[in-house]
């Protein structure tokens, strides 16, 4: 009896310990894996989202689990939807703005500023964003200029897209002269990582198909051609 409560105690300890070892951004994270609202902002966007996190070599898994998330150690690149890089200020920006579950368009924006470029350069990393054959049908231009601004109009974060050797490059700031140019809000921005998913998801040519003809809509709506 003695030795079944001993050895309780040292696993009941072992996960306390677990839990303390935890890098600084997943202890972070801990507080908003609980917070339905957050949940249900990202909800189909992603299942499993790999995070590295930059100067600190952190390297951890955000699980989205309905109306909770979940965390892992480490990255299995096999296993995740996208892998992003952020820094740590980004971590602690989404916990400032997620703390109180409440997800307005202010928070939405900051929460949005923080993964916006990471993310867009995880999705056109994508074989299937790389498919010659699909960037030559989506009649996408190879120099695109993409703004995500707040509502009014007084902050922004940018990134331009490049079509390089037969493969996308997302690159933070804006560089040369745009063939196209994006003024996307944080739902607009919300809304195409939705569509991306879902086309990932099925990842089928009905799939990509609907997400072209989406797309072809869409970007008539948030975009004009540069002159």
């Amino acid at each position: 009896m003695q030795k079944g409560i001993i050895f309780l105690t040292v696993i009941i300890l072992s996960r306390i310990t677990s839990t303390y070892a935890q890098s600084p951004s997943m202890q972070a994270w801990q507080i908003l894996l609980d917070k339905k609202e957050l949940a249900d902002y990202f909800k189909g966007t992603f299942a499993r989202l790999g995070i590295r996190v930059d100067s600190t070599g952190e390297a951890f898994t955000v699980v989205h689990a309905g109306d909770h998330f979940t965390l892992e150690n480490g990255i299995d690149s096999s296993k995740v939807d996208y892998i992003i890089s952020i820094k740590p200020e980004n971590v602690r920006n989404m916990q400032k703005h997620g703390l109180d579950g409440k997800i307005d368009e202010n928070e939405s924006f900051k929460i949005q500023a923080a993964i916006f470029t990471p993310i867009s350069q995880s999705m056109f990393s994508s074989p299937e964003m790389n498919n010659k054959l699909f960037v030559k049908r989506s009649k996408v231009e190879n120099h695109l200029h993409v703004y995500l601004y707040n509502k009014e109009k007084t902050q922004y974060v940018a990134h331009t897209i490049l079509w390089v050797n037969d493969q996308w490059i997302v690159v933070p700031g804006i560089y040369g002269k745009s063939k196209r140019t994006f003024i996307l809000s944080p739902e607009q921005a919300l809304m195409f990582q939705h569509k991306v998913y879902a086309a990932n998801q099925t990842n089928s040519k009905t799939g990509w198909k609907e997400f072209l003809h989406w797309y072809t809509t869409w970007k008539k709506e948030v975009s004009v051609v540069s002159k």
